[in-house]
């Protein structure tokens, strides 16, 4: 009985380490992955109400600020607004994830559509 309970928890050890191993190179590979946008030298806040053209102006006078945008969500994190759309009343819904954005979001994180 005692080599046995010595195997379960040397295996028990063992499958923790991988484990742990495991989440660690997640870990590493969400932190460093290319996600389509640059993400350097951004930063994100919230704007808690206030109005973003009165944030832009003031912040406008910051040397080194370079681009404002906004959106409803911070890119990245998997968060969205998710509606479930129908195309015939008797289809399933159809769950689409989105979020918005102002005109200056793609070009702010050199993202490009289509083509160009």
């Amino acid at each position: 009985m005692k080599h046995v309970m010595m195997g379960v928890q040397f295996g028990l050890s063992v499958l923790m380490l991988i484990s742990l191993f495991l989440i660690r190179d997640e870990a590493r590979y969400l932190t460093n992955a290319d996600y389509g946008f640059n993400n350097q030298k951004i930063y994100l806040m919230d704007l808690q109400s206030h109005d973003f053209n009165q944030v832009q102006a003031r912040f406008s006078r910051i040397t080194g600020v370079q681009e404002m945008t906004v959106t409803s969500h911070n890119p990245g994190t998997g968060v969205a607004m998710a509606e479930g759309y129908r195309l015939h009343q008797e289809d399933e819904p159809l769950t689409i994830y989105h979020f918005s954005v102002d005109t200056g979001y793609l070009p702010c994180h050199g993202i490009t559509v289509g083509g160009r």
